[in-house]
């Protein structure tokens, strides 16, 4: 894509986003290390410059392959970096596995890759970059790793098939308009670490039906969940400070101007900033001040040997004191709002769940199920098919996500390796148990 074409993106950007901003481009990247030259050196299909720090980047792919493993050295120099526009319109690209080398992703990296469908994104990467993935309109699912603590601007503008997304508790701030026109996005949990929602970040996610906003989050910023034309309420908690205009309860009609919705409801703490953006926009009012109610939750232990109880399953709320299960299930008093609630038990993977309580009920079920530690094909034992199941992972067949990928790492390192495979095998002849 030469300068033109880019500068022309640019300013329809601008214009598909109301004019509220306009996407950084032409600049050097502005998370990878500086550049020791501006030379392009080759290596099979890919473009590469060599940073101060003797690591590589990739500037450029002129493959033409539907799947690819990005390579983890260059002549003998360690991949940390996918530059600005490196994927740039790689139209036949559906899938691409990242190297856990590699720490950044640059803006505009995957850009207009309209058929991406699948990509990973390895514990090593710390931040992504802002349009990384702009326009890959047939994205269906995405995996951030829990090293990730930045979502850059326009991260994923227009990522139109894009259903849902699990962002990591490693994540401090969601980028302006991030999440912008991504219409498939039917739900999303934003987790405990996140501090701030920038901008614009779910503007015109149509498909949004519902949000829970942590505890951790003080400012929520201007046309954050504008036009969520399915999203018919919101609570707010009270460590929220800051709302921007427009933040919710807007539409845009065909000539983007925004409208109030006559129906739209604000759950919240009287006093606070939920209050006033409720009254300055006459939307109603829903304080959530009062007694807490009990909530039961039943807990299911995923494990084929039956002494493994569900009685000593530890339930703690926001990081808080924790309480022990009793006969499977366990009873707690919260008030109305969102929860990040820990389940852990000897033998068993800890998991977080995120839950949203309304009127003293939570607002979708729950049954917390918990796997056992090396379990990473989730059939309730640990046996010769998790090993097949990391070593497929180790070797890029068949990657783990998610809570699998917290299953294998049986030594607790946050990396998985062979010394995963080393520590299955040593619990499997007994000599070195896992729990």
């Amino acid at each position: 894509m030469n300068f033109s074409k880019k500068l022309i993106a640019g300013v329809t950007s601008a214009f598909l986003m109301l004019g509220t901003a306009v996407a950084p481009i032409g600049e050097s990247g502005a998370f990878g290390s500086v550049l020791l030259t501006s030379n392009a050196e080759t290596y099979s299909d890919y473009e590469y410059q060599v940073l101060e720090d003797g690591t590589v980047e990739i500037t450029k792919y002129s493959g033409s392959d539907s799947e690819i493993a990005i390579p983890s050295k260059i002549d003998g120099k360690t991949v940390t970096s996918i530059g600005d526009w490196a994927f740039e319109d790689c139209t036949k690209l559906e899938s691409v596995t990242i190297p856990n080398s590699v720490t950044n992703i640059d803006r505009y990296a995957f850009y207009y890759c309209i058929n991406l469908k699948s990509i990973t994104i390895p514990n090593s990467v710390t931040s992504i970059g802002d349009s990384a993935f702009y326009y890959c309109t047939n994205l269906e699912s995405i995996t951030i790793a829990n090293s990730v603590t930045s979502i850059g601007d326009w991260a994923f503008d227009y990522c139109t098939s894009l259903e849902s997304i699990t962002i990591p508790n490693s994540v401090t701030s969601i980028g302006e308009y991030a999440f912008n026109h991504c219409t498939s996005l039917e739900s999303i949990n934003i987790p405990n670490s996140v501090t701030s929602i920038g901008e614009g970040a779910f503007d015109q996610c149509s498909s949004l039906a519902s949000i829970t906003i942590p505890k951790s989050v003080t400012s929520i910023g201007y046309r954050a969940f504008c036009d969520c034309t399915n999203l018919k309420s919101i609570t707010i908690p009270n460590s929220v400070t800051s709302i921007g205009d427009k933040a919710f309860g807007y539409y845009y009609n065909t000539d983007y101007d925004t409208f109030r919705k006559y129906s739209f409801n604000i759950y919240g703490y009287t006093g606070t900033a939920a209050e006033k953006y409720a009254k300055d926009n006459e939307f109603n009012f829903i304080p959530l001040d009062g007694t807490e109610n009990a909530v039961t939750l039943n807990i299911e232990l995923n494990a084929s040997d039956k002494t493994m109880s569900a009685e000593n399953v530890s339930i703690s709320v926001d990081g808080g004191k924790a309480v022990t299960a009793s006969n499977g299930s366990a009873e707690l008093s919260l008030a109305d709002g969102a929860y990040e609630i820990t389940f852990s038990a000897h033998g068993f993977v800890p998991r977080t769940y995120t839950v949203e309580i309304k009127d003293g009920k939570l607002t979708e079920e729950l049954t917390p199920e918990l796997n056992l530690i090396g379990d990473a094909d989730g059939n309730g034992v640990v046996n010769t098919l998790d090993i097949v199941k990391l070593k497929r992972h180790l070797i890029k067949v068949e990657p783990l996500t998610g809570y699998a990928l917290d299953c294998a790492n049986t030594d607790g390192n946050d990396t998985l390796n062979t010394l995963d495979i080393v520590k299955l095998k040593r619990h499997l002849i007994n000599v070195e148990k896992l729990w």
